[in-house]
């Protein structure tokens, strides 16, 4: 796993704050509507932006980083799009002025970095949890759980460690378990706490 200091990280964070910070800054001093020049102007700003760090990134870290950083914003890039449409219904069912749009817009986009951040974090000390357990690239990682947002992060941690996800269904009862637990290959069992008794009578 790629390695960043920790001053990397806290000189990233503080640049993206204070962009933040720049942004609510504007639209809280001088709320007005937001004409197509203006968010073009904003939206290249921010592209450039981006595109600079990825550039710095891969001649920090090397070019396989850099692609990773590449391909990973603009899979994010094209995935806003979606988001576009989610903020006119918004704006538009809650009648919300023009001119306070982007403040309202800038607060929603504050909230949703602190709910990511919170989820990646989650995430990260689970992949490491699991390079402490040994998961190698390519070895298989059971989950044995709901669907719920603790398995989307078991699920997010497995494949940031370049695993393999064996699913493993809460229906299976223990025939079932004691087949799958046996026959996959599997070298680490992430499951709900509730599913701890099937899990001790069915491990081999």
């Amino acid at each position: 796993m790629l390695e960043i200091s920790p001053v990397t990280w806290g000189l990233t964070i503080a640049v993206i704050i204070v962009l933040l910070a720049v942004d609510l800054l504007l639209a809280a001093l001088r709320p007005h509507r937001v004409g197509f020049k203006e968010a073009t102007a904003w939206s290249v700003f921010y592209i450039l932006v981006a595109v600079a760090f990825g550039v710095w990134f891969a001649m920090t870290y090397g070019g396989d980083a850099g692609t990773e950083y590449f391909a990973g914003y603009l899979v994010e890039k094209s995935l806003s799009v979606d988001n576009l449409f989610v903020f006119v219904i918004i704006m538009a069912k809650f009648a919300v002025p023009k001119e306070y749009q982007q403040k309202v817009l800038l607060l929603g986009i504050l909230m949703a970095l602190i709910m990511r951040g919170i989820f990646i974090a989650v995430g990260a000390a689970l992949m490491g949890r699991l390079e402490k357990l040994g998961v190698q690239p390519g070895d298989r990682v059971g989950l044995y759980s709901r669907n719920t947002i603790e398995a989307v992060e078991a699920m997010v941690a497995i494949f940031k460690a370049r695993a393999v996800m064996v699913n493993v269904n809460y229906r299976y009862v223990e025939a079932e378990l004691e087949h799958i637990f046996t026959d996959s290959g599997m070298k680490v069992l992430i499951h709900e706490r509730s599913f701890a008794g099937r899990v001790c009578n069915t491990l081999p």
